[in-house]
C-alpha cells in the first residue's frame, strides 16, 4: 500500500503545482501582455525554483498551451450542458454560435492590470509560430464540435449541401473569435452585436430563415 499512496499523493502535489503554475501565468498575462512574461519572471511570482519550473513546461509556450486548454475545458462543460437538449439542427447552430461568442467576448472583457507603456518608441511583440501552434491546439476542439454541428445539419436537409462543414466552421470561428476590442457597450443596445453576427451566419447557411431572437423585457411599463 505504501507505493500506492506514495504515488497518489506525488501526483496530487504535481498537479497542484501545475495548477498553480498556469494560474500565476494568467495573472501575469492580464499584467504585463505576452510580451511582458518570461520562464524567470514566472519562477519568481510563483515562488519555485527555475529547474522545478522547466520539470513542469520546457518553455511558455507549453505554459500558455496549458493556460488556454484549461480556459477551453472548462468551457467545453457549460456547451455540452448548453446544446444537450436541442435536438433541431439550427436551434442547435444558434446556441452553439451565441455560446462561443459571448465566452469570447467575456474574455476580451476580462479587466486588464497592465502597467501604462512608457514614453517613446515601443514594439508590440510578434507571436512566434510556435505560440501560434499551441494555442490552436485546444481551440481545434471548438472547431469539431461545430464541424459535427454542420455536417448534421447539412444531413438533415438544414443547411445548404454546399456548406464545407471543415472550411465554414474555420471562417465561422474566425468571426466568433475576433481579437478585435468590443465596441463600446453604449454604441449598441445589449446583445445587439452578438444578435446581428447569428442571424448573418444562419441566413447565409440555413435552408430556411432563423427565428428572431427572444424579445429583451424591459423593467417597469
Amino acid at each position: 500500500m505504501a507505493p500506492s499512496i506514495w504515488s497518489d499523493s506525488l501526483a496530487t502535489h504535481k498537479q497542484r503545482l501545475r495548477e498553480h503554475i498556469v494560474g500565476t501565468a494568467g495573472e501575469l498575462l492580464a499584467e504585463r501582455g505576452l510580451g511582458g512574461v518570461s520562464m524567470s519572471l514566472l519562477a519568481q511570482r510563483a515562488g519555485i525554483a527555475r529547474a522545478t519550473l522547466y520539470n513542469h513546461f520546457p518553455d511558455f509556450e507549453r505554459v500558455l498551451a496549458a493556460l488556454v486548454a484549461d480556459e477551453v475545458a472548462r468551457f467545453r462543460v457549460q456547451l455540452d450542458r448548453h446544446l444537450a437538449d436541442a435536438s433541431d439542427p439550427v436551434e442547435r447552430l444558434r446556441r452553439y454560435l451565441v455560446a462561443v461568442h459571448d465566452w469570447a467576448t467575456n474574455l476580451r472583457r476580462q479587466p486588464q492590470k497592465r502597467p501604462p507603456r512608457p514614453a517613446g518608441r515601443t514594439r508590440k511583440p510578434r507571436l512566434s509560430p510556435q505560440v501560434v501552434a499551441v494555442t490552436h491546439e485546444p481551440l481545434g476542439q471548438l472547431h469539431e464540435i461545430l464541424e459535427r454541428i454542420l455536417a448534421d445539419a447539412i444531413a438533415r436537409h438544414a443547411v445548404h449541401p454546399d456548406v464545407d462543414p471543415g472550411l465554414h466552421a474555420d471562417l465561422i470561428l474566425k468571426l466568433l473569435l475576433d481579437p478585435r476590442p468590443p465596441t463600446p457597450a453604449a454604441a449598441h443596445p445589449p446583445g445587439a452585436e452578438r444578435d446581428q453576427l447569428v442571424r448573418f451566419v444562419l441566413r447565409g447557411l440555413t435552408t430556411r430563415p432563423p427565428a428572431p431572437p427572444p424579445a429583451t423585457r424591459r423593467s417597469g411599463r
